[in-house]
This record gives C-alpha cells, sequence and structure tokens, in this order.
C-alpha cells in the first residue's frame, strides 16, 4: 500500500510550507506494522545540484528507526527510468544511507529489502553493514512509490 501525503507545516520561522509525505507499508502492515515514510523537509541547491532532503523513518513491529536522507537530481532521474532485472534489482543512492534490494520471484508480491548502513550512520563511514527491513508489496504499489518519490523532482 502506498500512500501520498501533502500537509502544511511550520517550520522555526514560522513559514507555512508544504510538505510531501510518501509511505510504502507492507502487504500485511495489519500485522507486520512494516512500513518506510519519506517526509520531503528541504530542497537545497549546492554547486548546481538540488538535493532533496527527508525526515526518514522504518517501521517494523513495536520499533521505529529515523534518520536524514538526501537524494540528488541524479538519484531522482534514475528513479524515474528505474528497470527491473529478474529475479533481483538494486537500486543505489549518492547518499550510502540505504538502499534497496528488489526480489522478483514471479509472484504477486515483490520482496523488498531497505539496508540500511549502520558504519555510515555511526562511525560516518560507508560499510555495507546494517540491518535490512523486509517489505512485502505488489509491484504496482512499488511502482507507485517510487514514481510518487521520483515527481517531488
Amino acid at each position: 500500500m502506498v500512500i501520498m501525503q501533502h500537509e502544511k507545516m511550520n517550520d522555526e520561522r514560522n513559514l507555512t510550507m508544504n510538505s510531501t509525505k510518501v509511505i510504502l507499508k507492507d502487504a500485511s502492515y495489519l500485522h507486520s506494522k512494516t512500513s518506510i515514510t519519506f517526509i520531503l523537509k528541504d530542497v537545497v541547491i549546492e554547486e548546481d545540484n538540488k538535493i532533496y532532503y527527508f525526515d526518514t523513518s522504518a517501521t517494523f513491529e513495536d520499533q521505529e528507526v529515523e534518520f536524514e536522507f538526501a537524494l540528488f537530481d541524479s538519484d531522482m532521474d534514475n528513479l524515474k527510468h528505474i528497470e527491473y532485472d529478474n529475479p533481483v534489482t538494486e537500486i543505489y543512492f549518492i547518499e550510502p544511507d540505504l538502499h534497496f534490494t528488489i526480489i522478483d520471484f514471479n509472484q504477486e508480491l515483490l520482496c523488498i529489502y531497505i539496508d540500511f548502513d549502520s558504519g555510515l550512520r555511526h562511525s560516518n563511514m560507508a560499510t555495507e553493514s546494517g540491518i535490512s527491513l523486509r517489505i512485502n508489496v505488489a509491484k504496482s504499489d512499488f511502482t507507485k512509490f517510487i514514481n510518487e518519490l521520483a515527481s517531488l523532482h
């Protein structure tokens, strides 16, 4: 299940801004409580690069991991043109905080692993080690999630 919400939020300067929230929920969310949420916080232009900053949270059972995540223009372009490789597709970003591993078993649901780099989170050093969150979703829901994230570009 994919949810996209537009909300008005106030920042520290009491300015009103539109916030966009994109959520990908596990097909069995009522039981697993597994999801990932991206809330667009800011868009900054640095050295001719547009950078999209998100407050990101991943939930599973009664746990939640929160962190800031940045997507660059090129990341957004790549999301718009994603092609699936059978049976495994990898989606990497310039910021190595997380990446997606998509496994297509040619069944109704895709198996999505959202891989978090704990070395980067704890030591500011990319290590490709950390926890993975598994979400099972319909391919149409994952495609909608990716398209909604990319549409913020």
